[in-house]
């Protein structure tokens, strides 16, 4: 019996479905390989086109470039899959391809072409000779020229003999010396990229650990002062192995200090002010900017004598006025130039009472107005040195000291000089309280006789001169006619007969009034120093005119005083004394 139709298509719709439902098959993966470029230090391999993310796809043929780096050359491919590189002629560049049908190694090798080792510099500190501290900055440079293959590392060694690892460049490094004060070297060397040695450069420095030593002294040690104005003596030692002291400060109570000098032996000082006890400190630094520890002395600033009294004009406070100080030669700026802690004027005024004392002294009584008495005395005065003449006036009353009350007879001293006075009638007039408050240190004085209190001073220049005068460097002078009033200084050149040669130096001043008592200011006698090897003449001083009486003289208004003997040729007259100074030149033709 035959299959039953309606079976039949049922069969076939069931056969019909399965096949309509059965899955695709999957579409076939990409392969890709990766390519790996193995590094290298003097040269790159480049590769084109450049690798997807993925890698290459299989069958992709990669370009190869290697290009060297300066100072090397391309020599060849390596890595493992070098040897499928084109082959390529030695050059700076290599050229290849691969086909990417696997993952891929491949690297390129260069030869140096740099033989040339490198050059550099060290620097320790900036270039400072001293340090205080081990830890210190090296300062480096270096340099491969224009073809070499770069400077890439660099080494240090403080003996030459053990040297640092090799590492990475810097321009500044830190550096710590060895122990020890005294001079250390250190020494760098730079090695290229071609694997060259630079020689070893090297710097030094000292090292100096240790602070300087001192000393200070005011004054040579005194231990009184009566002027602030002192004179520091200074020593220093920095050791063997030190950097060397070269700078100083000071102060008078170790907290503010001075700025850092230069060093000096000697240092002038000016104490603060108020009398007492005053300390002075210093202290030192050496080149490594060590400090000393602070040095000190100490002196006491003690009140003047009370005799002193200031004089005007004195702007250094020395008791002599700057125009005497100009007339003497003195520094005007410096009020204790021997640094023995007197003042100039008192030490001047001291010196020369002590000079008058030691002078030969003879006894006068009465006034000189009428006479020497006795008579005969004047035949005991020596003619070839200074002398002393005391009168006595015989009055009733005495001088008494206004601060110390020391009483004395009225009279004066009549100091003498053969080289600058021609009869002892015309010495340098000293009353007997100027006398006193001269051994005081004092040039100005109270009082002339028994009641007068009025302030006097003495004239320095023409004292100093008196004294100090010799016969070998003086001249005389004369006094000039009332009616010729010169109205600058001048020379004229006497017309003298035979081989001897004259002048005649003249000059203005003030009219003088005599009061018999030596109270000048610029009248008087002038007193030229000769100096023959400098062909110079000197106004040293101007003295009080011959002591008389006033019907003796007239107020005069010019000075001159003749010498005769001068040399032929160019000569200078100075007058330093005179404000202002005075100063000319002039010729004495050769007869």
């Amino acid at each position: 019996m035959s299959a039953k139709p309606w079976v039949r298509v049922l069969a076939l719709g069931v056969l019909f479905l399965a096949v309509s439902t059965f899955p695709q098959p999957p579409a076939y993966a990409v392969v890709t390989y990766v390519l790996t470029i193995t590094p290298s230090s003097n040269g790159k391999v480049t590769v084109s086109p450049a690798m997807p993310a993925g890698g290459y796809p299989s069958g992709q043929m990669v370009s190869l470039m290697a290009t060297a780096n300066p100072g090397f050359i391309f020599s060849a491919w390596t890595g493992p899959n070098g040897a499928e590189v084109q082959p390529s002629v030695l050059t700076l560049w290599g050229a290849g391809t691969l086909v990417m049908n696997g993952d891929k190694t491949v690297g390129a090798a260069f030869t140096a072409t740099d033989k040339t080792p490198p050059t550099g510099t060290i620097v320790i500190n900036n270039n400072r000779s001293a340090t205080n501290t081990p830890l210190v900055v090296l300062g480096l440079t270096w340099s491969d020229g224009n073809g070499g293959s770069g400077v890439s590392r660099m080494r240090f060694s403080d003996d030459g003999r053990t040297w640092t690892a090799w590492e990475p460049l810097a321009a500044l490094r830190p550096h710590l010396l060895p122990p020890g004060d005294g001079h250390k070297t250190v020494r760098v060397q730079y090695l290229d990229r071609a694997n060259n040695r630079s020689e070893a450069f090297n710097d030094y420095i000292r090292l100096d650990t240790t602070p300087p030593t001192g000393s200070i002294i005011i004054n040579g040690g005194a231990l009184t002062t009566m002027v602030r104005s002192v004179t520091l003596g200074l020593s220093w030692s920095d050791g063997n192995n030190g950097a060397g002291v070269t700078r100083m400060r000071f102060s008078d109570d170790g907290r503010t200090w001075t700025p850092w000098e230069p060093l000096r032996n000697a240092r002038a000082h000016m104490l603060p002010p108020g009398l007492g006890h005053h300390t002075v400190r210093v202290q030192f630094m050496d080149g490594a900017n060590n400090h000393s520890a602070a040095f000190n002395d100490y002196i006491k600033l003690v009140a003047p004598n009370p005799h002193l009294v200031p004089t005007n004009d004195d702007k250094d406070g020395d008791y002599l006025s700057d125009a005497e100080e100009r007339a003497l030669g003195s520094d005007p700026a410096q009020p204790d130039e021997d640094r023995n802690g007197v003042p100039d004027g008192v030490d001047l005024a001291r010196q020369t009472a002590k000079a008058i004392g030691g002078m030969p002294w003879f006894e006068a009584a009465g006034d000189p107005e009428y006479g020497l008495y006795p008579p005969e005395l004047e035949d005991q005065f020596p003619a070839d040195r200074p002398y002393v003449i005391r009168f006595d006036y015989l009055v009733d009353c005495v001088w008494v000291c206004p601060v110390c009350n020391t009483a004395l007879p009225v009279g004066h001293l009549q100091v003498v000089n053969p080289a600058v006075h021609a009869s002892w009638r015309d010495g340098f007039r000293i009353p007997v309280g100027a006398w006193h408050y001269l051994g005081c240190g004092a040039f100005t004085h109270p009082g002339l006789d028994c009641a007068n209190t009025e302030l006097h001073r003495l004239d320095v220049p023409g004292l100093a001169h008196v004294v100090s005068a010799t016969p070998e460097n003086m001249k005389g002078a004369q006094w000039i006619a009332r009616n010729a009033c010169p109205k600058e200084w001048g020379v004229e050149i006497l017309p003298l007969a035979g081989p001897l040669n004259g002048i005649r130096i003249a000059g203005p001043t003030q009219e003088y009034s005599n009061d018999c008592v030596g109270n000048v200011a610029l009248g008087g006698s002038p007193h030229v120093a000769i100096n023959p090897a400098a062909r110079t003449l000197t106004l040293v001083a101007i003295g009080p005119p011959p002591q008389g009486c006033i019907t003796l003289y007239a107020p005069v208004c010019g000075l001159e005083t003749i010498i005769t003997g001068i040399a032929s040729g160019a000569w200078t007259f100075s007058a330093p004394m005179l404000d202002p100074p005075v100063q000319f030149s002039f010729t004495i033709a050769k007869k």
